[in-house]
């Protein structure tokens, strides 16, 4: 029961906290029916109810999860508004609809939560669930990497180099690739590498990543 390396990628320090409790009855050899249990019998606590959807959705229950979820974002849950959107998006446990997930990400993103920035920003880019908008996509990106979104620092960068309606800023640009590099972001290392290597990569390949 671990998060992948990739949806690490996606999220900052902070967001690990109640993601960890899940790993560390894991690592511990925890009886993983037993907390269960306990989660299922302290439906009352958002947290709770939060963690019991992440139970059902890492072992692909993805129907009860979202209901889960949505359950515990009706509480204000700004993780579970997250994943709501995600299962939405992607369909697990429900019809897709990008729409409504961006409603939900939106929500999240409105509480100053750094990875649905990122990801409301690519929406905006993408037109995914919303108008394709670059400005507010601009705008979102900013917000997610000022609070510290690696892939954001990346796909922000990607906006000052070459963007058309965004005023290019190389120096900007390589400054953000080498933050969203040094956070451990593979898009914005392999980005600076091709800078260090090549100078004129700085005014090209417009790469832009989700999250």
């Amino acid at each position: 029961m671990t998060i992948s390396s990739v949806q690490k990628n996606h999220l900052i320090e902070k967001d690990f906290d109640l993601i960890r409790v899940i790993e560390y009855f894991s690592d511990h050899n925890i009886n993983a029916q037993d907390t269960y249990n306990w989660l299922l019998n302290d439906q009352i606590n958002a947290n709770s109810i939060f963690l019991l959807g992440y139970f059902d959705f890492v072992t692909s229950e993805n129907e009860r999860a979202i209901n889960l979820f949505i359950n515990a974002s009706e509480k204000n849950h700004t993780l579970a508004q997250f994943f709501v959107g995600s299962c939405y998006e992607n369909g697990y446990g429900t019809i897709k609809d990008e729409k409504l997930a961006f409603e939900y990400y939106e929500k999240a993103a409105n509480k100053n939560y750094a990875t649905a920035q990122s990801v409301i920003g690519y929406c905006y880019e993408k037109g995914t669930g919303i108008k394709r908008d670059l400005k507010m996509a601009f705008y979102w990106y900013e917000k997610a990497s000022n609070n510290g979104n690696i892939i954001a620092k990346h796909n922000l960068g990607v906006f000052y180099r070459s963007r058309i309606g965004i005023k290019k800023d190389y120096s900007k640009a390589f400054e953000l690739f080498k933050q969203s590099a040094d956070g451990g972001y593979s898009g914005g290392i392999t980005v600076l590498g091709d800078c260090y290597s090549n100078a004129s990569v700085i005014y090209k390949r417009p790469l832009i990543n989700k999250g």
